[in-house]
């Protein structure tokens, strides 16, 4: 955790995933023991401490207002994940009452055991070295590399091939790097810190990234096995989730198959033809309804989708960390060949 000092000393800059799972399991309690949700989350905001603290009173003013619990939550970003916020408007809205919160909670518990780890260890690995090495390049690029073109002018010696790179290099970063450096890093900001941002962000993953959509389609499938095991509208469900899914590409799907189901589609099929289910999946659940387990067969599927995303998601992770490293060797070799081979090419020409 990230502390501050003296009057800051307490304050904590970021939400925890414990800090969201004790929120959200607090939340089900309630809603299953018919409790009055301000006081409690009153009395709750008391004992959490730094930004954490500051999210729930917000929630709490939006409550205050009138607003409902799904609307107050997602106004208030940050305060839990885009996933339990779409469980607790699921739950609202498809009679389930707390099942997609309890499972969301479920699969957030998993998820911190391993894949998160290794999805988050190159990203801190990255974000930690790459700014110590951008101002080791830094200063050898103003202090040492023109000290040493300035040597090898005054002896009339022609520059080793690094050094000459290693100058190109910066006089580009001079004459224009640097201002698409700044709007990178500005974009990279704005894409984890706005709305808009994370809608765009969203879409890029679904569209390129699989093991991401098919983790959202998992949590489709056992929320849509929660509300046939509840004997609600399949329909509704689909009307739900089109309406206030997170990922913009998942939602044009499942609008797309609840229009298909409004048409008299079948709903499996509506699903296959736009990727959510293989030709084996259609035909495991067309058997479970001849059956009458479609719930149990649904919560199958989801559960190997997500091992499925599961496993991709530590072959991506395997390759990243490499490809950094790899990355910040050629930075490393390159800032080395430009000071070393200059001193040995000198030495050479002094013996």
């Amino acid at each position: 955790m990230l502390y501050g000092r003296g009057p800051l000393r307490s304050w904590q800059w970021y939400t925890t995933s414990t800090q969201r799972q004790s929120l959200l399991r607090l939340l089900a309690v309630a809603a299953e023991e018919n409790l009055s949700l301000i006081p409690v989350l009153e009395s709750w905001a008391e004992d959490e401490h730094g930004v954490q603290r500051f999210r729930i009173r917000r929630v709490i003013h939006q409550l205050n207002q009138g607003r409902l619990l799904p609307d107050a939550i997602e106004a208030v970003p940050g305060v839990l994940r885009e996933e339990d916020v779409l469980a607790i408007r699921f739950d609202a809205q498809s009679g389930t009452r707390t099942a997609a919160m309890r499972s969301a909670l479920k699969q957030q518990q998993v998820m911190d055991g391993g894949t998160k780890v290794r999805t988050v260890r190159p990203v801190v690995y990255l974000c930690i070295v790459l700014p110590i090495s951008l101002l080791l390049i830094a200063f050898l690029q103003n202090m040492i590399l023109p000290k040493l073109q300035k040597i090898f002018a005054e002896f009339g010696a022609e520059e080793p091939a690094a050094m000459q790179l290693s100058a190109q290099i910066s006089s580009a970063f001079l004459h224009g790097g640097w201002l698409l450096a700044i709007l990178a890093f500005v974009a990279f900001i704005l894409l984890f810190s706005t709305r808009r941002g994370r809608t765009m962000r969203r879409t890029l993953a679904g569209r390129l990234f699989r093991p991401s959509h098919a983790r959202h389609v998992a949590d489709i499938l056992q929320m849509i096995g929660l509300v046939s095991s509840a004997g609600r509208p399949v329909t509704g469900a689909l009307s739900t989730l089109g309406r206030y899914h997170f990922d913009p590409v998942v939602r044009q799907e499942l609008l797309y198959v609840r229009n298909e189901m409004e048409q008299g589609a079948d709903l499996w099929h509506s699903m296959s033809a736009v990727g959510m289910l293989t030709a084996a999946d259609v035909r495991a659940l067309r058997t479970a309804e001849r059956i009458g387990n479609v719930p149990w067969v649904l919560n199958q599927l989801a559960e190997v989708k997500r091992r499925k995303a599961a496993r991709r998601f530590r072959r991506w992770s395997e390759f990243v960390l490499p490809a950094i490293v790899l990355f910040l060797a050629v930075l490393v070799l390159l800032q080395a060949l430009t000071v070393f081979e200059p001193l040995t090419q000198l030495v050479r020409g002094l013996a």
